[in-house]
């Protein structure tokens, strides 16, 4: 019975040891480690949006009703492997937000079933780029089409606070993608 923990807690005694040896300008919490934010592994990553229209080109514009592919990079820079955690199964998110507002439009998780609350790790390689894919039908949460203009699109993996802060600055998550929606 105890086999099967003791990788887990051979991983958290390592985070904990890589814990004590952060600066002070990178102190670190265990919780942070918990929640897939220490900021010596946030330090190691470069993520990058991208938007791909129906015919598989990376753009900045689409036309109304267009399925509008987002894929996520997520690239370890560093020489170490790092290992992200996270509280439940959902690992990554994406939102569409209006032009000038923090307001969700969409956010990919709202739409999913029920994700299970089991601790989920992910491990990366030192350069290793992992990819997450989803697409949107410019459907909102509100199950109403999202009217023409100009929107801004993010993607993550899910950092503690995104769900408060969708937006807030963080190296687990992509720089905020302006998009147009054509009118048709």
């Amino acid at each position: 019975m105890t086999r099967p923990r003791l990788p887990r807690i051979l991983t958290v005694l390592g985070l904990m040891a890589a814990c004590l040896g952060a600066s002070s300008e990178n102190s670190c919490s265990f919780r942070d480690f918990l929640n897939g934010n220490s900021s010596s592994n946030n330090q190691s990553f470069v993520t990058q949006l991208a938007l791909i229209n129906s015919v598989g080109q990376e753009t900045d514009t689409f036309d109304f009703g267009e399925r509008i592919e987002m894929q996520l990079t997520v690239h370890n820079t560093g020489t170490n492997i790092a290992q992200v955690d996270f509280p439940t199964t959902r690992t990554s998110d994406f939102v569409v937000v209006g032009q000038n507002s923090d307001a969700i439009l969409w956010q990919w998780s709202t739409l999913q079933p029920v994700f299970g609350q089991t601790v989920t790790t992910l491990t990366f390689q030192p350069d290793e780029t992992k990819t997450f894919t989803v697409t949107w039908d410019q459907i909102g949460n509100n199950g109403i089409a999202t009217n023409p203009g100009t929107y801004r699109a993010r993607g993550v993996l899910v950092y503690d606070g995104f769900d408060v802060s969708p937006l807030q600055t963080n190296n687990l998550g992509s720089d905020p993608a302006q998009f147009t929606i054509r009118r048709p």
